[in-house]
């Protein structure tokens, strides 16, 4: 009882080290990452029953669309502000106002161009969705900025918490209509209350207000910064987004459909883990800017507990992937897999490098993230016409994992400059976890075998049992020094200098 009251009272803490924060963050965003993709996934396995693959497909183009026009525009406010150390208050107060206008603008673009997006897919149905799609807007433009205070100082807790009830009361809404509708309208209906919620609710976590106040030269201040921010995030998004793009068009919404749910559940073991990185990592990183042998030794340590979480997951969804997707999705649902083969180590690639993108980000070098992710968008654009038309949607997940690993390289030898190391002491941080993975795919591999006769169900349970056992015995064998690091961060304890 004494040790969950020290848990209870540390995680309501404010106050701290950078490492104390930061393991503060870490179980929060954590934890609601993960109840966020438990209630995620559930809806879609009940999604992938109630509609069919070119439903799933239609809603892909309609988002994709939504966040194309979202990221064109997105300019870098959070991070600039995040970087920021004066007048702090005054920049939040502008950005919120810039982003309530540039919110009303998007909605009335996305409104008028939709009828041209569902003639070039020839699918009339889209024009009706994405035009009411577009009032996430607006919504999302009248969320409280004073949010962005909150991560600057790695305090998620109430964040996190209401990010949970809004996934909940998504998937209440996502199952309910498609229950009683079997229509594609479930996923708009959705993407509405989830933005609605997200957006009353961070009125609620904080007591400050912004207010309305266009400072056109404070909003240039911060764009200044923010402007390769934005670069990098219209690139990574059109590298993320056009694989989907481009595959409905060629290909069809049916394989589309399976297309979008193999990259959802490759996903999965990144989605627990991006999230972290992106909200904490470069909060946390830029607070040690100023102390850099202190600021690698924290990125390859974070580094390296990242790749032993994600690793694992991803190798066994490799190696159970038709006895999930038959199991799970249905047997409608398995011409996926040979995509999502390819997928699972594409989401392992997007994990590592969303460790170290943030590196740059701390060190006042956001236009290296930006020349890296253009490089990756035009090998994407080579690649996926011809690898989709040959080997439909694999070459589709083909197309974007080869230039995600060309781009990892090249990041890795940029961070070693810059952190004043060398690539092979970053890349020693993840030998460890990978041999783990690897002989524990192996392992689940003949288990899966040898059990063959066993019920669908039960034979997925005794895997995915018989994998963790493995992995965790290898890397208690292998890395006993990252169970103790991880068991010194979780307690708080830290050598870095106080945060005043």
């Amino acid at each position: 009882m004494t040790r969950l009251g020290n848990l209870f009272r540390f995680l309501n803490r404010n106050s701290g080290t950078v490492t104390e924060k930061t393991a503060r963050s870490v179980v929060w965003v954590g934890s609601s990452n993960l109840l966020n993709n438990l209630l995620r996934f559930v809806g879609q396995v009940f999604v992938a029953r109630l509609l069919v693959p070119e439903q799933i497909g239609l809603m892909g183009i309609a988002l994709f669309f939504l966040r194309i026009f979202d990221v064109l525009s997105q300019p870098g406010l959070s991070a600039a502000i995040i970087h920021r150390k004066d007048r702090v208050r005054e920049a939040v107060d502008a950005a919120w106002s810039a982003l309530i206008l540039r919110g009303v603008v998007l909605a009335l673009l996305t409104f008028f161009i939709a009828p041209f997006v569902a003639e070039f897919y020839e699918q009339p149905a889209l024009t009706e969705i994405i035009r009411v799609i577009s009032a996430i807007y607006v919504i999302q433009g009248l969320s409280n900025s004073y949010l962005i205070l909150l991560r600057k100082e790695l305090d998620f807790k109430w964040v996190t918490i209401s990010g949970v009830a809004a996934t909940l009361l998504q998937f209440i809404a996502v199952v309910a209509v498609a229950y009683l509708y079997r229509t594609v309208w479930a996923l708009v209906v959705g993407q509405i209350v989830l933005a609605a919620v997200r957006t009353v609710t961070s009125f609620m976590v904080t007591r400050e207000r912004p207010r309305f106040a266009l400072q056109w030269s404070m909003i240039r201040e911060l764009f200044r910064y923010g402007k390769f921010v934005t670069g990098t995030a219209i690139v990574t998004f059109l590298t993320s987004g056009i694989d989907k793009a481009v595959s409905g068009k060629i290909l069809g919404m049916a394989p589309l459909g399976h297309y979008v749910y193999a990259q959802s559940l490759a996903s999965l073991p990144a989605n627990n883990s991006v999230p972290v990185l992106q909200r904490i990592l470069f909060p946390a990183l830029s607070q040690l800017q100023s102390r850099l042998s202190e600021l690698r030794g924290f990125y390859l340590k974070v580094l390296r507990l990242v790749v032993a979480l994600t690793l694992p997951m991803s190798a066994g969804i490799a190696v159970l992937a038709v006895e999930i997707v038959g199991t799970v999705y249905g047997e409608a649902w398995l011409p996926m897999v040979g995509a999502l083969y390819v997928l699972c180590a594409f989401c392992v690639v997007r994990v590592v490098s969303q460790a170290t993108l943030p590196v740059f980000l701390a060190l006042g070098k956001p236009q290296i993230g930006f020349y890296l992710s253009a490089v990756k968008l035009v090998l994407i654009a080579g690649l996926i016409y011809p690898l989709s038309m040959r080997y439909g949607i694999a070459g589709t997940a083909l197309s974007v994992t080869v230039p995600a690993l060309i781009e990892q390289w090249l990041l890795w030898f940029l961070a070693a400059g810059v952190l004043d190391c060398s690539v092979g002491r970053i890349v020693a941080a993840l030998w460890r976890p990978g041999v783990a993975a690897g002989l524990m795919a192996l392992v689940v591999w003949a288990a899966k075998g040898a059990l063959a006769g066993l019920p669908p169900v039960m034979l997925l349970t005794v895997s995915v049992i018989i994998g963790a056992v493995v992995y965790l015995g290898l890397m208690a064998v292998l890395d006993r020094g990252m169970f103790a690091e991880a068991r010194k961060l979780a307690r708080g304890y830290s050598s870095t200098t106080r945060v005043t």
